[in-house]
């Protein structure tokens, strides 16, 4: 895709324009706002911020950052060096075509295992019968499902589901034919959380997570022999554009 050799073309602008040199009196520090091509600001604002946390000095801290304002334009704090490769990209992107914004979806299915023989106990597994199969081999369980999350929402944008006992936010980018996704499961009566960010294929189920949680809650409500102080959770996810 046009924009994913674009976005490409900009990291190596990047790295070949700040080099291993950070902020200083000759590349000093300064604020300034892009108008971006529609369609474009999300993905260009998270690649830009993984370029940046992968150049970290741990000396200087981070070396740039950018944002999207409410008014649609980008906001980039960083040395000259850094404002010159993405004015070049801006350039680039004046060129392409204005992408049609799309929409998402991000599922999460909270798994809790106890030693058994592979057993799928209750409903809700189904579609995900092969993760748990592959997390059986490295381990004897039988699973039941504690809790399916599921949001939907426009690439970029923030979105929030809550369950009976999981609350989710997440957000997701395309990044080529794949996605960026970002993810904050909270359970205040499992005393459970988890905070992700991956880089994931569509449609592939991966399971992104394994933890201890407090299953023994009254209101959590499981079969006697799922309740424990200190039970095994699974989280698998999946993301996909509508």
């Amino acid at each position: 895709m046009k924009h994913t050799m674009i976005f490409t073309l900009f990291s190596a602008l990047l790295l070949n324009a700040c080099g291993v040199a950070g902020p200083n009196s000759e590349n000093p520090i300064r604020l300034a706002t892009y108008k971006v091509p529609q369609g474009y600001q999300d993905s260009v604002v998270s690649i830009l911020n993984n370029n940046f946390n992968r150049m970290r000095n741990k000396d200087e801290g981070l070396l740039a950052s950018a944002e999207i304002l409410p008014n649609g334009t980008v906001a980039l704090v960083g040395p000259e060096s850094v404002h010159a490769g993405f004015a070049d990209l801006v350039a680039e992107l004046k060129n392409s075509k204005v992408l049609v914004p799309e929409n998402g979806t991000v599922e999460c299915w909270v798994v809790v295992a106890r030693e058994g023989t592979g057993q799928q106990v209750g409903t809700g597994l189904e579609t995900i019968s092969d993760a748990l199969k592959e997390i059986g081999t490295q381990g004897n369980y039988d699973f039941m499902l504690l809790e399916k999350l599921r949001t939907a929402s426009v690439m970029g944008e923030r979105a929030r589901t809550e369950g009976p006992r999981f609350k989710m936010k997440a957000r997701l980018n395309r990044i080529g034919d794949h996605f960026s996704v970002e993810t904050d499961i909270s359970s205040s009566m499992i005393y459970s959380e988890l905070n992700t960010r991956l880089y994931l294929e569509p449609s592939r189920f991966v399971v992104i997570a394994e933890s201890r949680g407090n299953t023994d809650h009254p209101e959590v409500n499981l079969p006697e022999k799922w309740r424990a102080k200190s039970m095994t959770l699974f989280y698998i996810i999946r993301v996909q554009s509508l």
